[in-house]
């Protein structure tokens, strides 16, 4: 089954089910010979995030809930220097991708080398990272042997509820901070706000497909806005940390500036989307989880289905 919980089974079975499905696929990514470092990497850093998201989706009644995020976020941060190093290279590529038809292809090949050197020189101790990974997959894997045990100290409705309001209470109050200080670390908050929503939506679009999936879909296209975003900004901070080893000045110059262009489109962007999608209060969202959650299926799947043809005599 795929990052879903489903209503023909308790929240407790959910989310005992969903850690176990995201756990056994990391470690069948880890052990995947067919996969390179840098893939294998990118896919458990995201299967760690799901797993903290699902955990905080129902935190105010789960009792493991510190232990199980501190663990995996250390894991993540594990990797993180093992992925960044090939991120940046991804954002210096869509940004040209994204000006194509007005550059030069090999105007600013410099910098994208420099940053190829830098990713070479952060992978060279090949023995290192593989320990790392080895470190990680040990960790995951010990983790799986709780998950048994877990149980929940609420009804399933009732957390659920609560735990989409915060999250998105907190993303609604990120988004108003980068409003009012546009700053980069503000924009960061706001981007991991919306994630942990998107992933709250994408668990939670069984309770009522045609109204959730839409909504996910959305999420995600404003987290991804985001995230590039945020991409853009780290990548111009170590362009401004060591420019002499990137290019000349007049080249720094202009691609700095298709830096902050492009940043510039994805704020706009992310704001006005932002303010379709964050325009209810924290309190009724919860309410409405809550009342899809606990109202059965069979319900919602008439609210789906098309109108009854007419009967032709």
């Amino acid at each position: 089954m795929s990052y879903q919980l489903q209503q023909h089974e308790s929240l407790e079975e959910g989310l005992r089910r969903v850690a176990e499905e995201q756990i056994d696929k990391a470690l069948a990514e880890i052990d995947d010979s067919k996969l390179s470092r840098h893939d294998t990497v990118h896919q458990v850093r995201k299967r760690c995030k799901k797993l903290r998201a699902l955990a905080r989706l129902v935190r105010s009644a789960f009792p493991e809930y510190q232990r199980f995020n501190t663990l995996y976020r250390d894991a993540a941060r594990e990797l993180s220097s093992i992925r960044d190093a090939q991120a940046v290279i991804e954002t210096f590529d869509d940004l040209l991708h994204h000006f194509d038809r007005q550059l030069d292809p090999g105007a600013f090949q410099p910098i994208r080398n420099e940053l190829v050197a830098r990713r070479d020189e952060a992978h060279a101790g090949v023995e290192a990272i593989d320990r790392r990974i080895a470190r990680v997959r040990d960790t995951i894997s010990s983790s799986r042997n709780d998950i048994e045990y877990w149980s929940l100290e609420a009804d399933g409705g009732l957390i659920l509820g609560r735990g989409v309001k915060k999250t998105y209470r907190r993303a609604g109050k990120a988004r108003a901070e980068a409003a009012d200080s546009p700053t980069t670390e503000a924009f960061h908050e706001w981007r991991k706000r919306i994630k942990y929503h998107w992933y709250h939506s994408r668990l939670l679009q069984r309770c009522w497909p045609a109204l959730i999936k839409p909504w996910a879909s959305e999420m995600h296209r404003l987290s991804d806005m985001l995230g590039d975003e945020h991409d853009l900004a780290v990548l111009h901070t170590m362009l401004r940390k060591g420019p002499d080893r990137f290019a000349d000045r007049k080249t720094l110059q202009a691609f700095s500036g298709l830096l902050e262009r492009r940043r510039a489109e994805l704020r706009v962007d992310a704001f006005r989307l932002g303010a379709l999608l964050q325009f209810e209060k924290p309190k009724h969202l919860g309410r409405r989880i809550r009342s899809y959650f606990d109202t059965p299926q069979s319900t919602n799947s008439a609210l789906e289905a098309p109108a009854p043809r007419d009967v032709v005599a």
